[in-house]
């Protein structure tokens, strides 16, 4: 997939996802064969204001590989431009404008999925941030806000003329939130009224369901979500289908995933030494293997990272080795 002028290849991206996709985050996935990784969504107001929590997810990764946007989020024109224009004096790469988030939080300021309702005003703070750039702008849309109100075609088309350089589809509406199944033949539907690239979202937790996706829908790239929490082997998987002569399949092996999570927790204590953020990580990564139940009771009573670490270990000796289950399949990177 191009956008604009850069590749991106293997097109299988990481999707943004609020109090989850920080720096370090973003610089792990980007290992595992992620050609694209998105920040959490960030205030322009906050942005505009200088606000110290806003600006602390502005942390750009300049050694990775993977292209790193940032997505933005927000309900007017000017402070969009304004913070669109100090991303880009930042170094930022690529700015994503968040339209589909349907927190009420959000939607009540007016911004995410709020924007569909008023799809003029969303076209007005494209045009904003598309004039302050010359760095790829991209959209993150759903279908619309609710089944009777479903305007994606309308409002891709126009994304289109003014000039955004790809569309990010999560196929569900508004209202659904994370509920129901992702509607993928509107994925499809798009891709039909518009030159520029379509990114498929929604519903991808395993390679299977990746590549159904592509073949389905003829997106030009997928973006996985909570389907790669405590996976990011799910990105190499997938990137060695795509590209064999690059991308190796990751090893059926559960010294790989060990050493992993280690690694990855030692870097994230280095630099944020945040408990509460490393319990969730373990758990993430729990998911899918053998007695992941005893691992997350026990380690929901430590407060110290030496002390989560250590039951890591004791569990992974007493049942994970010995459990006869299969990697890769543990973590659907097999059927």
């Amino acid at each position: 997939m191009v956008l604009k002028d850069r590749i991106l290849d293997p097109p299988v991206f990481m999707a943004p996802m609020a109090g989850i996709t920080r720096a370090e985050f973003r610089r792990f996935v980007s290992k595992f064969g992620a050609s694209m990784v998105v920040s959490e969504m960030i205030s322009v107001e906050g942005l505009i204001r200088k606000d110290r929590k806003s600006w602390q997810y502005v942390k750009v990764n300049k050694e990775i590989e993977a292209l790193e946007v940032f997505q933005i989020f927000g309900s007017n024109e000017a402070s969009f431009r304004n913070a669109a224009r100090m991303l880009f004096d930042q170094g930022v790469q690529c700015i994503d404008i968040n339209a589909g988030c349907p927190v009420p939080k959000v939607v009540r300021q007016g911004g995410g999925a709020a924007l569909l309702k008023n799809p003029d005003k969303l076209f007005r703070i494209v045009e904003a941030v598309r004039s302050s750039v010359n760095i790829p702008v991209t959209v993150k849309l759903r279908l619309g806000w609710d089944d009777k109100s479903i305007n994606i075609l309308d409002i891709a088309k126009e994304l289109e003329n003014i000039g955004v350089d790809a569309i990010v589809l999560h196929a569900r509406t508004a209202k659904q939130l994370y509920s129901g199944t992702a509607k993928w033949e509107w994925i499809k539907k798009v891709k039909t009224q518009v030159r520029i690239p379509v990114v498929g979202n929604g519903d991808v937790v395993s390679v299977t369901d990746a590549l159904r996706m592509f073949k389905e829908t003829e997106c030009d790239g997928v973006m996985i979500g909570r389907g790669a929490l405590g996976n990011p082997w799910l990105f190499q998987a997938l990137a060695a289908h795509i590209k064999p002569c690059r991308w190796k399949e990751p090893k059926d092996d559960w010294n790989l995933f060990f050493t992993t999570v280690v690694e990855y927790v030692e870097e994230l204590a280095k630099n944020c030494n945040h408990p509460g953020y490393i319990r969730r990580v373990l758990m993430w990564f729990s998911k899918g293997c053998p007695e992941a139940s005893y691992l997350r009771g026990e380690i929901i009573k430590q407060n110290t990272v030496s002390g989560m670490m250590k039951k890591f270990e004791e569990w992974f000796d007493r049942y994970v080795i010995s459990s006869g289950i299969p990697f890769l399949k543990a973590k659907k990177l097999v059927e």
